[in-house]
């Protein structure tokens, strides 16, 4: 990395990255099942076919969102390059990884969930 890394340990950042994320799935009709953004990373369950473009439109939207804030200095970098991307093929598979970003990760921090039926 270029610079220091970048934690999002103040809720403000937490809640940008929230917003954002809620954002781009409403703009790319991507169903969000489940988001939970942690101080050094995030996990997230979302119905779409391209799993790379979530990575990339996820990054690229919480970045403009947070360089909005005056206090952010512009050339800041935010996330690393790369990230983890598992395709989900069952019912169960969705529920176990829905568990594993709500339930699993420590005390809750800014996050989403829907049912699976698509309700907020």
């Amino acid at each position: 990395m270029q610079s220091a890394p970048f934690l999002l340990t103040q809720p403000l950042h937490r809640q940008i990255v929230l917003k954002a994320i809620q954002e781009v799935c409403r703009f790319r009709e991507w169903p969000l099942i489940a988001l939970h953004i942690r101080c050094s990373h995030l996990h997230g369950v979302v119905d779409s076919p391209e799993p790379s473009a979530v990575l990339r439109d996820w990054k690229s939207y919480s970045t403009r969102a947070l360089r909005l804030l005056p206090s952010e200095p512009k050339d800041q970098l935010y996330w690393t390059r790369g990230g983890s991307t598992n395709p989900l093929k069952s019912a169960s598979a969705i529920k176990a990884a829905v568990d594993y970003v709500l339930a699993q990760q420590g005390d809750a921090l800014e996050h989403y969930r829907t049912d699976l039926r698509g309700d907020a």
